[in-house]
């Protein structure tokens, strides 16, 4: 980390360990050091912020919890109505929008109701899945329709057994 070179976030995307989660409490308090466990001491840039995705919090202590702030989502709370910002963004976006509306719902539908998944998912992951790959899809290929069928294809049936 580079102090005065503006905000900084680090992501930690996964289960919360008690092994590294406790060695961050110094990190998360006013002090902002990292304390290693041979006694060696890190600063870290008052400009630096945190970010933990995780499904749970069972394995945080109450010390990690205190010094964070929580925003938790229930699945169900996240719709698939994500997708409008992300349509916007995407080369000809009415077709998007037409395609995304015809398929995506009913497609979701029928995972939730009549197939199985290898992982659990959401529907904002696959729905976020479907519209990154189009985006990449349509910027390497070109051709919309394909490259929907693919998104499609891939995004929402990948996970299925």
């Amino acid at each position: 980390l580079c102090a005065g070179r503006g905000r900084w976030w680090l992501v930690f995307d996964g289960p919360v360990d008690t092994a590294w989660s406790e060695n961050l409490n110094t990190v998360l308090d006013d002090s902002m050091l990292l304390c290693l466990v041979n006694g060696e001491r890190i600063g870290i840039p008052v400009d630096a912020s945190f970010i933990f995705e995780t499904s749970d919090i069972r394995s945080a202590s109450p010390a990690t919890i205190s010094r964070c702030g929580m925003v938790y989502f229930e699945t169900a709370q996240l719709d698939h109505a994500i997708a409008a910002p992300l349509i916007a963004q995407l080369q000809d976006p009415d077709t998007v929008s037409e395609y995304y509306n015809k398929s995506v719902p009913v497609g979701l539908a029928y995972i939730r109701h009549a197939c199985k998944e290898q992982y659990p998912t959401s529907d904002v992951q696959l729905v976020t899945s479907l519209l990154s790959t189009l985006a990449s899809l349509t910027r390497d290929l070109g051709a919309l329709p394909k490259a929907y069928v693919m998104a499609y294809t891939w995004s929402l049936g990948g996970n299925l057994v």
